[in-house]
């Protein structure tokens, strides 16, 4: 318990100080009794100090009042741990956001696939929206509880593909990646992821020459700010407006209204086609980052450099 300032003031040999907060102005232990170089307050359940003299321990000093004013000694706090980042709803049910979203863009379900629907949602370790996607599909209670007796298991990408039935321009119209497809295997679609990649590559390149800039750099898409060319005797200035029309202009992606199928979406493009780095890289960037660049995806206002700038750790324009 902190004694009062009359106490602390008696057994340090000082006197009590009133202003806009009341403290002890107290000797330095071994000088004079008009010294008043130290200053002890109190500061709730502990005392405050502060020494106008140099080469000071400061916590030294504190543990001598302390033993002076009949205090216990000090003991350290344990700090609070810090709360974890917030991961995306995307992140924390990869395959459970990819079945849900199936089975809504369907509709209609059969009950193979409502399983799946409930172990994918028993996975999780939270089953309580159980009873929301029986109502929501239609099916019957008897269905329900057939699967939660089922024991949980994981599914591979084309185990799951075949009980949804799923064809590759589903997977791609939906925007999935960790669900196979029924009429191409994991070699074919990653040959596919390949081929869009190169493709994307040539597009850029083809689109640099147009503009007239050397591609040898790493950073592409990026125009000089000026470019000298000399013919002969003759230096002509060439500027970035030179330029302007023949460039594409950059286009926003396209509008996802759907919340699951943005998500996914934003994964794919964070990582530049690999979503298994766009999921760390969304988890580094935190929940609030990741969540503005889904509503600017479900706008329709989300253009590919935002999603490159945020990729890379800088800070968006709120």
């Amino acid at each position: 318990m902190v004694p009062s300032l009359e106490s602390m003031a008696a057994r340090a040999g000082g006197r009590v100080m009133r202003g806009r907060k009341a403290y002890v102005a107290a000797p330095f232990p071994g000088k004079k009794k008009t010294d008043r170089s130290v200053h002890i307050w109190d500061n709730g359940d502990d005392i405050g100090i502060k020494v106008f003299r140099d080469n000071v321990d400061e916590i030294a000093l504190k543990d001598h009042y302390r033993r002076l004013f009949g205090m216990p000694a000090w003991q350290p706090r344990r700090r609070k741990p810090r709360k974890p980042k917030a991961v995306p709803f995307a992140v924390r049910n990869h395959f459970f956001g990819e079945t849900l979203a199936v089975c809504r863009f369907r509709k209609k379900i059969t009950p193979d696939q409502f399983a799946l629907l409930i172990n994918d949602l028993r996975l999780r370790g939270d089953a309580r929206d159980a009873i929301k996607y029986v109502r929501e599909f239609g099916l019957p209670m008897s269905d329900l509880e057939q699967c939660m007796r089922a024991t949980p298991r994981h599914y591979t990408a084309d185990e799951r593909a075949k009980i949804l039935n799923l064809t590759y321009a589903e997977r791609q119209h939906l925007g999935l990646r960790r669900t196979g497809s029924i009429d191409l295997d994991k070699a074919g679609r990653e040959r596919a992821r390949r081929d869009r990649y190169n493709e994307k590559r040539r597009a850029i390149r083809a689109g640099a020459r147009r503009a007239g800039v050397n591609k040898t750099s790493q950073v592409q898409g990026r125009l000089p700010k000026k470019k000298v060319e000399v013919k002969s005797s003759t230096i002509r200035i060439v500027s970035m407006d030179d330029y302007r029309e023949d460039r594409p202009k950059e286009q926003p992606l396209p509008a996802i209204p759907h919340e699951q199928l943005a998500e996914m979406r934003l994964l794919d493009e964070l990582g530049d086609g690999d979503p298994d780095r766009g999921v760390r890289i969304a988890i580094a960037m935190g929940d609030a980052k990741f969540c503005w660049l889904r509503r600017e995806l479900m706008r329709g206002s989300l253009y590919p450099s935002t999603i490159r700038a945020a990729a890379r750790g800088r800070r968006h324009a709120a």
